[in-house]
């Protein structure tokens, strides 16, 4: 892929504007996936579009590449890995408050955990090179900080009962010298971790100010292709 839609410049337009502005909340969004018998909601951090460097000492050995696939992450133990494996059907709310827009993407979402051909159309890579998510995941594991890490290496499965218990913190640092059980406790996590790719199919994007606001929404046509049209508020 070498255009992308056009909703993907002006999310990241808003989303940096409201960085800029010391929203740092506007990495948060509303994930929902469907339940056993209610939709579930949660809040995850927005990691970028696949593939794509945001900031300094962000390293990565895949070639430079961009994309249009949202990414997040999450342990295996987590109620939404087995509710994106029984539906992979999602939508997600973006709100941007210092910009006023709202974003809801809606599309089907990945698990990703081994390296795989899956999802490399929605890319395009610096001169043609092979790309790996392998290697993004890796990316991403790095990024993490060290109790978000080490969260997926606790023995417990979160949400259930306590049962007179109380969770022990646990930090996978970056280091060079690391006990076994360190090791132990790294491998664990690196196991569970996986990426979750939104592959959107579409976008409603609402300013609400000035008043009454203005709207518009992308979806993909039987023929593949993006078509934007302008809605009412």
């Amino acid at each position: 892929m070498t255009n992308f839609p056009s909703w993907k410049p002006r999310f990241s337009q808003n989303l940096e504007h409201d960085l800029k502005s010391k929203n740092e909340d506007a990495l948060n969004f509303t994930f929902s996936t469907f339940g056993k018998k209610y939709p579930e909601s949660r809040i995850c951090v927005f990691r970028g579009f696949a593939g794509e460097i945001r900031s300094k000492g962000d390293h990565s050995s895949n070639p430079p590449a961009k994309s249009d696939l949202l990414v997040f992450t999450t342990d295996s133990k987590m109620p939404k890995y087995e509710e994106i494996k029984q539906n992979p059907n999602f939508t997600a709310v973006f709100w941007f408050s210092k910009s006023a827009v709202q974003y809801r993407f809606y599309g089907k979402a990945h698990l990703i955990k081994e390296d795989t051909e899956d999802l490399l159309a929605h890319f395009h890579v610096e001169d043609g090179k092979k790309w790996s998510w392998k290697e993004e995941r890796l990316r991403q594991w790095n990024k993490l900080p060290a109790w978000i890490r080490g969260s997926m290496a606790v023995p417990w499965i979160p949400g259930e009962k306590a049962n007179g218990r109380t969770p022990d913190l646990i930090e996978l640092k970056d280091s060079e010298a690391k006990a076994p059980s360190e090791k132990l406790l790294e491998e664990e996590g690196l196991n569970r971790f996986h990426l979750v790719v939104m592959e959107i199919e579409k976008v409603d994007e609402l300013h609400s100010q000035p008043a009454p606001g203005r709207r518009r929404k992308w979806f993909i046509t039987e023929g593949k292709d993006w078509e934007e049209i302008a809605c009412m508020p």
